[in-house]
């Protein structure tokens, strides 16, 4: 005879919700000021259309960035985790083309830097979609509160 299952108590969600937040806002925050700084360092003219770039280049992500900031639907998440999905096969190939082309030191540790902030990212995603309510169950649970 098959033992029952004991109802396990959910696991918390707000410590992984700060790690990802705090994983996110790092990773803009060396994408959109650090890249610019270490790739035209002598010119400020460069540096300075380079953040501008950057500021493109990262405008879904910015957009999204309250959706992870309270991190409690599913279906913006796992869209979020899409993205950065997309944004860590960048990373990955710039990271191996700088390597690869032996470009300067400091250039090749931030893509390998921003390489591993995408990947706990993307494993913070996971693991707040695991904790996070089934979907079904996630509209209603989340309006009852």
């Amino acid at each position: 005879m098959p033992k029952p299952k004991a109802q396990s108590t959910p696991k918390p969600i707000k410590p992984i919700r700060q790690k990802l937040w705090i994983t996110w806002i790092v990773w803009i925050i060396c994408r959109l000021l650090v890249l610019p700084i270490i790739v035209g360092m002598p010119y400020v003219k460069v540096i300075m259309a380079g953040m501008a770039w950057q500021l493109v280049v990262l405008l879904p992500v910015l957009l999204l960035s309250g959706i992870v900031m309270r991190g409690k639907s599913p279906y913006p998440l796992i869209f979020i985790s899409m993205l950065t999905l997309i944004y860590l096969g960048n990373a990955g190939l710039d990271m191996l083309t700088k390597i690869y082309a032996y470009a300067p030191l400091g250039v090749q540790a931030f893509f390998v830097v921003e390489f591993v902030l995408l990947l706990m990212i993307n494993a913070w995603l996971f693991i707040l979609l695991r904790r996070l309510p089934p979907m079904h169950q996630a509209n209603r649970q989340l309006t009852d509160n």
